[in-house]
C-alpha cells in the first residue's frame, strides 16, 4: 500500500530511472517502486542491524531477485547501474551530510529527498551538490507536513534566499496549500510558545513563517 509520502516520492520518479533507496530501513520506497514500475532497483543500509532488517524485508516481500541490497555508508559504493538516489524518511542534517558526496558520482543524475526535519539544510545541501530543484511540494501524512523535493544535476538559475531554502522556492511560488497549512501551524505553535520564552531561534522562525504567509499567500480582497 502506498502511503501519502511514498506516493508523493514515486510521483517524482520516472519510469526509466533506476533508483537506490539510501538508508532504506525496510525499503518501503524501493518495494513500492518495483510494484508500480516493474523495474529492478537497489536499497542500502550502513549498520549491521538495519541491514539485516532490510534483508528480511526484501525476502519477505518476495523481491530478492528484483531489489539488490548492499551495505554502505550513504552514497558510498553507489551501484554502476543506478542513476537516482532516494533519501527519504530521515532528518535533514543526515541528508545534508550524505549529499556532500553527491558531486563525486557522475552517473547520479537525479536525487529525490523527503526530509523529516531541517528542511533548509537539506535543500541547501542539494543545491550545493550541483543539483537544480525542479519539483518541491508538501505532503500531509498523519497530520504532519513534509516536503518532497527532486533535484536534477545542472546549474542553478538564481541563488535561493534563506526563505526559499527554508520553505521551498517552487512550493512558495505555487502557493502550495499544504505549505500554507504548515506555515499556519508554525505561527500558531510558536506564537503560543513565545508567550513563555524569548528563544531567538523560535522568534526568527516565526518571523520567517509570517513573512512567507504575507508574501506568497495573500488573502484576496472582498468585493
Amino acid at each position: 500500500m502506498e502511503t501519502p509520502r511514498i506516493r508523493a516520492v514515486l510521483n517524482l520518479v520516472e519510469a526509466d530511472m533506476t533508483p537506490v533507496e539510501i538508508g532504506a530501513d525496510r525499503a518501503p520506497f524501493a518495494i513500492a517502486f518495483f510494484r508500480r514500475f516493474q523495474r529492478s532497483c537497489f536499497a542500502s543500509e550502513v549498520a549491521e542491524g538495519p541491514f539485516r532488517a532490510l534483508e528480511k524485508s526484501i525476502e519477505s516481500s518476495g523481491l530478492s531477485d528484483q531489489i539488490t541490497i548492499y551495505k554502505a555508508d550513504g552514497l558510498a559504493s553507489f551501484p554502476a547501474g543506478a542513476d537516482t538516489a532516494l533519501l527519504c524518511g530521515m532528518g535533514g542534517l543526515t541528508i545534508a551530510k550524505i549529499l556532500a558526496k553527491a558531486q563525486d558520482i557522475p552517473q547520479l543524475k537525479t536525487i529525490i529527498i523527503e526530509p523529516q526535519s531541517h528542511f533548509a539544510e537539506a535543500r541547501h545541501a542539494l543545491l550545493k551538490a550541483g543539483f537544480t530543484i525542479d519539483a518541491d511540494s508538501y505532503v500531509d501524512e498523519a497530520n504532519r507536513f513534509y516536503p518532497v523535493i527532486r533535484g536534477r544535476r545542472g546549474p542553478l538559475d538564481a541563488p535561493y534566499s534563506p526563505l526559499e531554502e527554508e520553505f521551498g522556492r517552487l512550493a512558495l511560488q505555487a502557493a502550495d496549500p499544504l505549505l500554507k497549512a504548515h506555515l499556519e501551524r508554525i505561527v500558531a505553535v510558536l506564537s503560543h510558545d513565545l508567550k513563555e520564552s524569548n528563544n531567538q531561534t523560535s522568534i526568527q522562525r516565526l518571523e520567517s513563517a509570517e513573512t512567507a504567509l504575507k508574501t506568497y499567500f495573500k488573502t484576496p480582497k472582498a468585493n
